[in-house]
């Protein structure tokens, strides 16, 4: 099923983007707490939103920071994802929990992915969530490389673990229309 913001890219897509997490559950109780959460967030960032996240839906790692939020609301579809009842599923088949956590930042490829930043796992074309979400939001992935010439995994400053609610409003005017 598809959702009312399939079709939104570039900066209205961030912008929705936000919304969704301004109205998160999860981000009210943080916000609205007379008390610090036991884990010491008081406000929203990527870092600690993940592990809320990760205790109250079921999700963990990457796959709901701004890029996970980004290739939901575009209707992108995990490689990774949690049955009902707790179990970890890979390409919808049950898997263990260190496979899961591995890969749970990958998104099925479709169309709009380039071959180049493409990746096969358990058999399936697969696109790291990051670069998916670059491409949504109108940017190009940024390859960075070390001295002996391996990609290393540096996030795009909208998905660093640090990045903020007003980090990712300030983002807004740097994106095409």
């Amino acid at each position: 099923m598809t959702n009312s913001t399939t079709h939104l890219r570039n900066r209205s897509l961030l912008a929705a983007v936000i919304e969704r997490i301004e109205h998160d559950g999860t981000l009210s109780q943080i916000e609205n707490a007379e008390e610090p959460a036991p884990n010491g967030f008081t406000c929203w960032s990527q870092v600690g939103w993940q592990s809320l996240i990760q205790m109250s839906a079921n999700r963990c790692g990457t796959s709901l920071c701004a890029a996970g939020y980004t290739a939901e609301l575009a209707d992108r579809k995990w490689l990774v994802t949690i049955s009902a009842d707790g179990t970890p599923l890979l390409d919808g088949e049950p898997t263990n929990w260190t496979t899961a956590f591995y890969n749970t930042g990958y998104v099925l490829a479709d169309e709009s992915d380039p071959e180049g930043a493409l990746a096969t796992i358990c058999g399936q074309k697969v696109v790291h969530v990051r670069d998916a979400a670059l491409r949504l939001l109108g940017l190009e992935p940024q390859a960075v490389f070390n001295d002996k010439g391996n990609l290393l995994g540096v996030p795009h400053p909208l998905f660093a673990p640090g990045t903020t609610i007003a980090d990712l409003r300030a983002w807004l005017d740097r994106l095409p229309d």
